[in-house]
């Protein structure tokens, strides 16, 4: 019998074959799945701390140029900073309103503070690039904030340092209100702007309750929250 007709007369064995070793069996594709998933476990965690790391570095990236824009504004001003008013928080420079958006900000408390001051100091030295005092991170609802973001609720997601720490025992010891920025004796210690997550929502912004600081001299850490202790390696008092 010639070899053409052995496989004319057994088509099913060999079609067997062929199906056989195009298949996965269930004991391969069961192995396949878990690896997938050993895959993912180990991706996934990757992933999240890379995007992380990127609103990071695009927060850090906002605090410069606030500060740049602060720089330019100081040589229209003789170097003085903004402004002290008899109460900070009617009137005066406070944390938010040296920057970011002017007006329609659903926080009308502190005499409307938050929607008054028009135009914000350091707006124009930025082009009014509003953005740039809104830290990517700063997208959680906060219930004592009527529900909104803190740069929905005042415009702005970076405090300044106004009048010093908010901290005891040192509150309120500090500041750059009113003062001339060269007086700052030790700059690249001296906190000037940071993320307000590091005061008033720690842990809900970055990770491991870390935050971007701009420093007198410019420079940004991303640290814990900076201390007003006299032992600190940080001060707010310029």
């Amino acid at each position: 019998m010639s070899l053409i007709s052995v496989m004319t007369s057994f088509p099913n064995r060999f079609s067997l074959l062929r199906t056989r070793r195009g298949c996965f069996t269930l004991l391969e594709l069961l192995i396949v799945i878990a690896i997938l998933g050993i895959l993912a476990g180990l991706l996934v965690p990757a992933l999240l701390r890379s995007r992380e790391q990127s609103k990071v570095t695009r927060c850090a990236n906002n605090l410069r140029q606030i500060y740049a824009g602060f720089l330019m504004y100081l040589q229209d001003t003789d170097e003085i900073v903004f402004w002290q008013g008899t109460n900070v928080e009617l009137e005066g420079m406070d944390w938010y309103v040296y920057g970011g958006r002017e007006t329609n900000n659903p926080n009308a408390g502190q005499g409307n503070l938050f929607n008054k001051i028009v135009p914000r100091p350091v707006n124009p030295y930025v082009r009014y690039n509003l953005e740039v005092f809104r830290c990517p991170s700063d997208t959680t609802p906060i219930p004592w904030w009527d529900g909104y973001t803190h740069f929905e609720w005042v415009g702005n997601s970076y405090i300044y340092n106004a009048i010093g720490s908010p901290w005891p025992p040192y509150q309120t010891n500090g500041g750059f209100n009113t003062i001339r920025f060269s007086r700052a004796s030790q700059p690249s210690r001296t906190v000037l702007f940071l993320d307000t997550s590091l005061v008033k929502a720690t842990n809900l912004w970055h990770f491991g309750g870390r935050g971007n600081v701009c420093f007198a001299d410019g420079h940004v850490e991303f640290i814990p929250r900076p201390s007003s202790a006299d032992s600190s390696p940080y001060t707010w008092s310029p």
